[in-house]
């Protein structure tokens, strides 16, 4: 990534609970019946993908529906199996084996205050909870927060035994694990009164209600479904819905910012505290509460790398002597790869350049980077050291930004595994090419001779950073690629964006030939968190679709208009001609670098510098959900100097995606 001067800013601490009160500002406006504009999800963002002109068949580009059963774009893929329809409401109910239990007996719930008279009936006879007669609230609360940041749904009966005025029985969602003098805070409550009426809240304004009577001495089902998704004006959102009796009162109205769902050490994977609240004996909580885990898509969602992940302290792992590195590692690469039908080998490769002299110095003069590497397999870890060497390439001529490729085709084989990093010309001036080299997997191998080598002047850009790999292809004759990169403009007062380019194989020997450059996939936008540019590419391929085309994410940096880097996310694809398309996530930007879960505010400013990113592979040894992998690499600005960090991340990720 092209460095530039960051103008850090002090933010305040945030405390240490998951949530405090809700903040009014931050709630979304659902409209009059909390229904009708709660705002687009993925069927509505999909349907203004840009529609392929060349098509003479009727496909679009990226597909247009989750819900019409039709092949849109013509992958070979409808509805719900589209990576375009993994945060749809309709996409949500694919439900995932989680941690959380179906049935959770009201019997494991802590009193709230714990002399509480409620009264608890659990099955073999009729499951209930009755409130006593109190003159404030009492609540009963599950131990553990539930995980709602990708999706669940709740269920259970109310019932109406009396007409004592001022009763009350709730489910509420609360950010906090301890009541107020007037009970417990909540982002959400379902509450039935001794009227028969019911009324659901959003920190505590109406979104809709029932009349009186709605609610009897029969019992009454109601499920509360929340999913994350994008709202009108593009911010990622909490949505629920609400179906009392099969009818819906709430239909996907937006119930908080996803931004306030953060890691705690209460609740490690972003969620609320389940709730039921009540006063009084005349309402009913008569069935036990089923809670259903979703598969909903939430790339706004990280969450800390256990502490027993391999990634923790990476840095650490590379070369003992280290004068190479000595002021600090940056730009890393990460990969595991699964081959073989055996199952997976506890193999990780990380790649990352480094420098003699501090990073930081870079703001003032050119620097000269090598690239080093790192190997963790058999349970331990060792640097690669090739030819004897503590690093693969540099410093006489810098390189930099590194990425490693090994290709797995459809036999589960792995193919030729590829370097790719950003090479200063020889005239300097901070211009690079892009390179292409062979590097083996065994940790004393060398980079091979130059495959490929593309210069700024073949896609109309003053320089190329950030190279990421994409193997277009599955089969050991099909080796064409997908080079992208960083695209640093003609014009000095223009913005870095990120481009592409199709690199073919064997056009009459070994190496690669340049198809076709497309400089400006992604762009910058004034006024808007890219203002002042895109840069630092990082892709995955999610799905290989019946057509021949790559469904991909692909993360970048973007810099807002006082030039501070945020981590954001497109969806893309890449066709079966290898022309790649990409479609910003409308809930972008996802990780700010001041960001909890990155280790809160700097008092003298941070920034993100960099990351590396890897889809963890089925039978993964390493993380057990299926994840996205983060390696970001953070400057924290210090009094006494600029401390480098690389922090691993993880993200939970559709089953699909």
């Amino acid at each position: 990534m092209k460095r530039a001067l960051i103008v850090a800013c002090a933010l305040a601490a945030g405390g240490c609970s998951l949530l405090l009160h809700p903040n009014r500002n931050d709630i979304l406006d659902g409209g009059p019946d909390g229904a009708l504009d709660a705002g687009p999800d993925a069927e509505t963002d999909a349907s203004d993908a840009e529609t392929d002109a060349s098509s003479d068949a009727g496909c679009t580009r990226f597909e247009t529906s989750c819900t019409d059963g039709m092949d849109n774009d013509c992958d070979g893929r409808t509805d719900c199996d589209e990576i375009e329809c993994l945060s749809a409401p309709s996409c949500c109910e694919r439900l995932t084996g989680g941690d959380w239990p179906d049935l959770l007996p009201f019997g494991d719930w802590e009193r709230r205050p714990r002399s509480a008279a409620i009264t608890i009936t659990a099955a073999p006879d009729p499951v209930s909870v009755v409130f006593p007669v109190s003159s404030t609230p009492v609540a009963i609360r599950h131990g553990t927060c539930a995980p709602i940041a990708f999706g669940m749904s709740f269920q259970l009966d109310f019932e109406v035994r009396g007409t004592h005025a001022g009763d009350f029985a709730a489910l509420a969602l609360s950010p906090v694990s301890e009541p107020g003098p007037d009970g417990f805070v909540s982002e959400f409550r379902l509450v039935v009164r001794s009227d028969g009426s019911m009324q659901a809240e959003r920190a505590g304004a109406v979104l809709n209600s029932l009349d009186p009577g709605a609610v009897g001495a029969a019992a009454v089902p109601a499920e509360i479904k929340l999913s994350p998704g994008v709202d009108d004006a593009g911010r990622a959102v909490l949505f629920v819905t609400v179906v009392v009796e099969g009818e819906r009162l709430v239909d996907r109205a937006p119930l908080m910012p996803l931004e306030r769902l953060r890691d705690t050490a209460s609740c490690p994977i972003g969620g609320l505290y389940l709730v039921l609240e009540g006063q009084g004996s005349s309402v009913v909580v008569a069935s036990a509460l089923t809670a259903k885990t979703l598969d909903c898509d939430n790339p706004t969602q990280f969450s800390a790398d256990a502490m027993s992940s391999p990634l923790r302290d990476v840095e650490t792992r590379f070369d003992a002597s280290g004068m190479w590195r000595a002021g600090g590692l940056g730009e890393p690469s990460i990969s595991e790869v699964c081959i073989g039908a055996a199952g997976c080998s506890d193999r990780l490769d990380v790649l990352a350049d480094g420098t003699d002299l501090d990073r930081s110095e870079e703001l003032l003069r050119p620097l000269s980077l090598s690239i080093g590497g790192a190997l963790y397999l058999g349970g331990s870890w060792s640097s690669r050291d090739a030819s004897s060497m503590p690093q693969l390439l540099g410093p006489m001529t810098s390189s930099r930004e590194p990425d490693y490729l090994i290709p797995i085709d459809d036999m589960g084989a792995a193919g030729e595994a590829l370097l790719a990093y950003a090479e200063e010309q020889a005239s300097g001036g901070g211009v690079h090419d892009l390179v292409l080299r062979a590097l083996g997997r065994n940790r004393a191998d060398a980079p091979g001779r130059e495959r490929f080598r593309l210069s700024p002047s073949d896609v109309g850009c003053r320089s190329l950073r950030d190279p990421v790999l994409v193997a277009n292809g599955t089969t050991s004759t099909d080796r064409d690629l997908t080079l992208f990169f960083t695209c640093e403009p003609m014009d000095a007062s223009g913005h870095d964006s990120i481009g592409a380019a199709r690199l073919v194989y064997g056009m009459g020997s070994d190496d690669y030939a340049l198809g076709m450059g497309y400089p400006e996939l992604l762009t910058a936008t004034p006024g808007t968190y890219t203002g002042q540019g895109v840069s630092s590419p990082e892709a995955v391929v999610t799905d290989r679709n019946a057509d021949g085309s790559v469904a991909l994410r692909l993360w970048f940096l973007a810099k807002d208009g006082s030039g501070r880097a945020r981590l954001a996310m497109a969806y893309g694809d890449i066709d079966a001609e290898g022309v790649p398309a990409l479609s910003a996530y409308p809930g972008n930007p996802l990780l700010d670098p001041e960001n909890q879960v990155l280790g809160g505010s700097c008092p003298s400013g941070c920034a993100i510098e960099s990351f590396g990113v890897l889809r963890s592979v089925a039978g993964s040894l390493f993380w057990r959900d299926p994840s996205y992998v983060f390696l970001i690499e953070r400057s924290v600005f210090r009094s006494t100097g600029t401390e480098h960090q690389l922090l691993p991340l993880v993200q939970r990720r559709p089953v699909d995606g």
